[in-house]
């Protein structure tokens, strides 16, 4: 049974792919990337029913994870974009969309680290880390010489709560319920 085709895109477009409910119905939506936004498409008809408009080049090397952040019913997308192939100083981004209307507006977007290419994805990367009941980020990245360096953000917000330079993060594990740590 075949309901609808993947739109046409650029290599790397399935790096963005993602099931989830950024809108307020029962049916799920379908993330999907080109190479300058990201769209969200109506799960049972595959129609784009939200864009992020042009973003910046080699969007489609985001991946993008469905999270709740906040006390909404609906989900929002918290991508990371870490290619070497974007303009200088592009290729490390993390950022948050949330879906209004026919748009998926960028909440916050972070640079992380100084070197394109070169960010960690570790697992269990939004994690409860407070307790308050909503994840928190954990990445590495790259200072300028290279070093490694392990940042915490607010999911929410993307206020950098923490920052551990020398440090890569490997993961997070829950310890007990409700809470995380690195």
């Amino acid at each position: 049974l075949k309901m609808w085709e993947m739109p046409p895109v650029t290599c790397g477009a399935n790096r963005a792919t993602a099931i989830t409910h950024l809108r307020a119905t029962t049916t799920s939506e379908v993330v999907f990337s080109n190479k300058k936004s990201i769209d969200l498409l109506d799960g049972q008809t595959g129609k784009v029913i939200a864009s992020t408009g042009v973003i910046g080049d080699h969007v489609n090397e985001s991946r993008c994870l469905p999270l709740q952040v906040d006390q909404s019913p609906q989900q929002e997308l918290l991508c990371l974009l870490n290619t070497p192939s974007s303009a200088v100083g592009t290729g490390r981004r993390l950022f948050l969309l949330r879906q209004s209307g026919g748009n998926l507006n960028i909440a916050w977007n972070r640079d992380v680290g100084a070197k394109d290419g070169k960010l960690g994805r570790p697992p269990g990367m939004a994690a409860d880390l407070d307790g308050d009941g909503f994840p928190e980020i954990v990445m590495s990245g790259q200072d300028a010489q290279g070093a490694p360096i392990t940042y915490v953000y607010d999911a929410n917000s993307g206020a950098q709560l923490a920052q551990i330079a020398g440090h890569d993060v490997v993961g997070t594990a829950r310890i007990l319920a409700g809470r995380s740590v690195l």
